[in-house]
């Protein structure tokens, strides 16, 4: 009987070795499963070494190398690995009340307010550029420092010319939003075109070294006489309607809505003819615009002004435009004051000079930065 019981027992155990065995087979087949298919799903990114602007593969991947979580972005032409917190870096916006004009002594003056958005870091400088109709932007050797709101540009070559100028704001991360100026007539001359001359009014003269084109203002006897439906050019019917669709949709200054014509592809000849084939009364244009302005910004009078003035309109236009709101230049003067003190520190003295410079009356201005607590 004992000898029985040590054979089964002995059974038993070989059996318990075997079972054993067999789960121990299978729990390291089970390991190895986990690790491969963990493996698998592990991004290159984790397994290779990834240093902040070195080469990815696809945009928005993220990793983290250090302390620092890099994401993939464009930066030029290829994708790179860069600072999560870039994502919040950006260039600054326009600047504000950018102008343009002659003077026969000092040339072209142009000048400007500072950006209220400033991006995220300083403003280092200013880029600007010009053209004429018959030539794209180019770049204006400058040397603008982050401290100028204005400059004097005087150069022979660009005398007999018709320009248009636009600036914007740098920083670090790039060239912030152009704003343009008026069309400005540079007169011809034997000193660089600094001698006085009269700008030509009531037409624009565009003039290269191979032709000459002149944006005339038609009178309502004119229009009498070609803009009759038999005498129009397919081209010129279609420069009509433009016109009229863009009018029935937002307001234009005369020269502002001949320039959208042309770049909807129209000639400037008939650019012009649809335009002024409207009869558009561009005092009620003036006042519309105004009015657009003060619903989405804050301006003192002159500052509105030399805004519409920007936008193609005539000094008087403009000046009507502008009147017709019958607005609170003291209130517009404490959301100017607030809007500044949103992006930046002033003392009471150094706001009241800002807003004066913005174009508020003494008054306005120190009105404006009362209702802020300073």
């Amino acid at each position: 009987m004992v000898r029985n019981s040590e054979v089964s027992f002995a059974s038993d155990n070989r059996y318990g070795v075997k079972h054993q065995a067999l789960w121990m087979k299978i729990l390291r087949k089970l390991i190895f499963c986990i690790v491969l298919v963990t493996f698998c799903f592990i991004s290159p990114i984790q397994v290779h070494a990834v240093n902040e602007g070195g080469t990815c593969k696809k945009a928005g991947l993220t990793t983290i190398s250090g302390a620092s979580t890099l994401i993939c972005r464009k930066v030029g032409k290829s994708l790179r690995w860069t600072p999560r917190a870039a994502r919040t870096s950006r260039a600054p916006g326009p600047v504000f009340g950018f102008s343009a004009s002659y003077s026969n002594l000092l040339g072209i003056s142009l000048w400007w307010s500072p950006p209220l958005d400033r991006g995220t870091s300083p403003i280092t400088g200013y880029r600007l550029e010009f053209h004429t109709l018959s030539t794209p932007w180019l770049s204006l050797p400058s040397n603008l420092s982050a401290t100028l709101t204005s400059t004097v540009v005087r150069n022979s070559e660009l005398s007999g010319y018709t320009l248009r100028f636009r600036i914007a704001p740098v920083n670090s991360f790039g060239v912030g939003t152009f704003t343009e100026s008026v069309w400005v007539y540079y007169p011809p001359s034997s000193d660089g075109g600094t001698a006085s001359t009269t700008s030509p009014s009531p037409q624009t003269s565009i003039t290269s070294s191979t032709s000459t084109t002149t944006i005339p203002r038609t009178t309502t006897t004119q229009l009498q006489t070609t803009t009759s439906v038999t005498s129009r050019t397919v081209s010129q019917s279609n420069a009509v309607k433009t016109a009229a669709s863009y009018l029935r949709s937002s307001s234009f200054s005369r020269t502002g809505l001949i320039r959208q014509l042309q770049f909807e592809g129209f000639s400037l000849d008939d650019s012009t003819y649809g335009v002024d084939a409207q009869n558009a009364d561009w005092n009620a244009q003036a006042v519309k615009t105004a009015a657009s302005y003060l619903r989405s910004s804050s301006f003192s009078r002159t500052g509105l002004i030399k805004q519409l003035q920007f936008e193609g309109f005539s000094n008087s236009e403009a000046t009507y435009g502008v009147d017709a709101q019958n607005a609170d230049w003291n209130a517009q003067a404490a959301k100017t004051a607030a809007s500044y003190l949103k992006i930046s520190s002033f003392s009471r003295s150094g706001l009241i000079d800002q807003l004066v410079f913005e174009g508020f009356t003494s008054a306005e201005a120190e009105y404006g930065v009362s209702t802020t607590g300073l």
